[in-house]
């Protein structure tokens, strides 16, 4: 059975699969296809965060740039919240 991202759509938000239920082929589909939902639901952050901040404050310093590839998912989404409010890039970086 081919498995396309039309069947689970309506569905992402509470997906969920008994493994005893589904044969080894169709269940490796399926968490492949998952896998590629949840990348193209959560795509690199970082890069983004580094491009936004290049092109409201200008060219990024290395260790700005250093900074962000290093963090925690969770330190890149608080600093893409506070971009639109932040008055420097040091006021958007700042722990």
């Amino acid at each position: 059975m081919i498995w396309s991202w039309a069947d689970y759509l309506p569905r992402l938000k509470y997906l969920l699969i008994d493994e005893n239920e589904v044969n080894p082929v169709d269940l490796t589909q399926m968490q492949n296809l998952m896998a590629a939902i949840i990348q193209v639901e959560r795509p690199d952050s970082d890069q983004a965060l580094q491009r936004l901040l290049a092109k409201r404050f200008g060219p990024l310093p290395s260790d700005a740039v250093q900074i962000i590839s290093s963090a925690s998912a969770e330190q890149v989404d608080a600093w893409l919240d506070r971009l639109l409010d932040a008055h420097s890039l040091d006021d958007v970086l700042r722990t």
